[in-house]
């Protein structure tokens, strides 16, 4: 398979603020070398838990047998989730120690809680891809600063991103506060004025995310 692109001749700035909800999640589940069973076990702890979470859940699952693949048996998953603003948050697990194995169950629920923790910390991008992002923002060009929600955790690589940034481009990252209504409760639930001010204090901060913004 040959893929030819054309090269940007430049970046332009970004604006990404608003995540959206999430309408589908998408998954491929992979093996080589071992029973397909196993996969199938990894597919169902997967539905069983995004089911309650979003009907729109599809998993594919791609087997390979000896001959097809390399030595070493072992099977891994890859997993999107889709928001209605177009934003993509992806999670991957891989099993292939024969010395720590765990069960089929086990890493179908690692690797969806893991998922649904990339959802819950919001933003328009995951932890995985944060330090890619932040270097296409410093590589931008134009009049104004490119903006990125990040959620709320921003990893230790992406600090290492900004700093490797400044020192080779002396462009400076502004991280700020932004609000989110992501913890808000809806009042037609609420039974009373006191219920949503104890429901407020035991949110504390947590009604809080990140956001990143650029600036030259």
């Amino acid at each position: 398979m040959q893929v030819t692109q054309s090269y940007s001749q430049k970046l332009e700035p970004i604006s990404l603020v608003d995540e959206g909800k999430i309408k589908r999640i998408r998954g491929l589940v992979t093996s080589a070398k071992v029973s397909p069973q196993l996969t199938t076990r990894v597919v169902d702890k997967l539905r069983e838990i995004f089911n309650d979470y979003i009907p729109d859940v599809w998993i594919n699952v791609d087997h390979y047998k000896k001959g097809q693949c390399g030595e070493q048996p072992g099977y891994a998953v890859s997993l999107t989730a889709e928001t209605t603003t177009g934003t993509i948050l992806t999670k991957d697990f891989n099993f292939g120690n024969k010395k720590e194995f765990i069960l089929p169950e086990d890493l179908g629920q690692r690797v969806a809680y893991s998922l649904l923790d990339e959802v819950f910390t919001g933003g328009c991008v995951d932890s995985c891809n944060q330090p890619t992002a932040l270097l296409m923002m410093a590589l931008s060009q134009g009049d104004n600063a490119s903006q990125l929600k990040v959620g709320s955790r921003i990893t230790q690589q992406s600090i290492i991103m900004m700093r490797l940034i400044d020192q080779f481009w002396k462009v400076k990252f502004k991280i700020e506060e932004c609000q989110d209504d992501l913890f808000e409760q809806d009042d037609d639930l609420s039974d009373s004025d006191d219920a949503e001010d104890k429901n407020d204090e035991e949110m504390g901060e947590d009604e809080k995310s990140e956001g990143i913004m650029a600036e030259d």
